[in-house]
């Protein structure tokens, strides 16, 4: 099975220098949290909480459409504790 190509136009996406693609149409919470290790493409309508805990996306990672990246978490009597992957 072959992958089909997907285009996208320029003006919808914003690319750092890393080569990353990040779609205008995201939501990127706690972005100082969020690690794009290259080459990766968040696609529209997308939302990655690096707000709660660091999240990391390795190389050439591609996040489709309405994908929610949050870290895992557990609930306690005393409130919410986060586990990293």
């Amino acid at each position: 099975m072959e992958l089909q190509y997907e285009y996208y136009q320029k003006s919808t996406y914003i690319e750092t220098q890393s080569g990353n693609r990040v779609s205008r149409q995201s939501v990127l919470c706690g972005s100082q949290n969020i690690i794009l290790n290259g080459k990766s493409i968040i696609q529209a309508d997308c939302v990655v909480r690096g707000d709660l805990a660091n999240i990391k996306i390795g190389r050439l990672c591609v996040i489709k459409r309405g994908t929610v990246l949050r870290p895992p978490f557990k609930k306690f009597a005393k409130g919410v504790a986060f586990f990293p992957l």
